[in-house]
């Protein structure tokens, strides 16, 4: 992924290094770690801090100037975020759209399941606290707009090219998907 791939170093390791190579001599496992340390030293140099954008680095390996900084894998994660985003929020706002058009008459719209009293079925996952129902159903048509107003006005992903303003490649997906443990105890330790 654009923002992540610049940040990764390979070293190569020979057929007698690393993996299930368990019985290393201390001379083996000492060059591996050395080219270890080299890759860290080389990643802290291109991706040092930059207090502003006038600073320039030196890449430790080449001594050519970084085009790769710190604050260029923001910017480029910034931008395939939004692009992604996008395609969220867009997404939201048919569905949306498409539980209020007259022929779905058997379902409620969105906008009804969020509108629902407290008693009101569905009862799973239910708001309850006034307060959280008025920010809900606020931040909801805030996104609903900012969704059509990104259609009507522009986009964070155009372009046939990166020049012409389309965001990094390969673009990627946001998706629901559970934490790193089933464990619903754990969203709450945290």
């Amino acid at each position: 992924m654009p923002g992540y791939r610049d940040r990764i170093v390979h070293v190569g390791l020979g057929a007698d290094e690393g993996g299930l190579n368990l019985s290393m001599p201390d001379q083996v496992i000492a060059a591996v770690g050395a080219r270890g340390e080299k890759a860290g030293e080389l990643l802290a140099g291109r991706f040092a801090p930059t207090p502003t954008a006038k600073d320039r680095l030196t890449d430790p390996q080449s001594g050519d100037q970084v085009q790769l900084t710190w604050d260029n894998q923001r910017w480029i994660r910034y931008r395939s975020l939004m692009a992604a985003l996008e395609v969220v929020v867009q997404r939201l706002r048919r569905s949306w759209q498409d539980s209020e058009r007259p022929e779905a008459t058997w379902w409620r719209s969105y906008a009804e399941l969020l509108a629902r009293g407290a008693k009101d079925l569905p009862s799973s996952y239910r708001i309850r606290n006034l307060g959280q129902r008025k920010f809900a159903i606020e931040a909801t048509h805030e996104i609903l707009e900012a969704a059509e107003r990104w259609e009507k006005e522009g986009t964070f992903d155009r372009g046939a090219s990166t020049s012409a303003g389309r965001s990094p490649r390969p673009k990627p997906l946001l998706r629901v998907m559970p934490s790193g443990s089933n464990d619903p105890r754990a969203e709450r330790a945290g």
